[in-house]
C-alpha cells in the first residue's frame, strides 16, 4: 500500500499514532490527496471520535500550513466579496 493510501486509512481510523508515523516516514501534512489538501480527508469525514482534535494537532505538529480561502469559481462574481 502506498503512503498516501496508508495515511488515508489512519485518518479514517482516527489513529493519532498512525498519522504521526506516516508523517515521520515522509508524508507531509501539506500534501494533497485527490487534488485537495490532505487535511480535508480528516475534516470531511462524517464521524468524529474524541481523537479528532488530536488528529488535527498531529497535522499542526508536523507543519500544517492552512489558509482558509473563500472559493469562487473563475468569472463568477461574488456579491459578498464586492460589497
Amino acid at each position: 500500500m502506498d503512503n498516501l493510501n496508508e495515511i488515508r486509512v489512519q485518518i479514517e481510523l482516527h489513529s493519532v499514532e498512525g498519522i504521526r508515523q506516516c508523517f515521520s516516514q515522509g508524508i507531509s501534512s501539506n500534501d494533497n490527496f485527490r487534488e485537495e489538501p490532505l487535511i480535508y480527508e480528516l475534516t470531511s469525514e462524517y464521524t468524529r471520535t474524541p481523537r479528532f482534535k488530536d488528529c488535527v494537532k498531529a497535522f499542526v505538529d508536523y507543519g500544517l500550513i492552512f489558509e482558509d480561502k473563500i472559493y469562487t469559481p473563475k468569472n463568477v462574481p461574488c456579491k459578498y466579496l464586492n460589497s
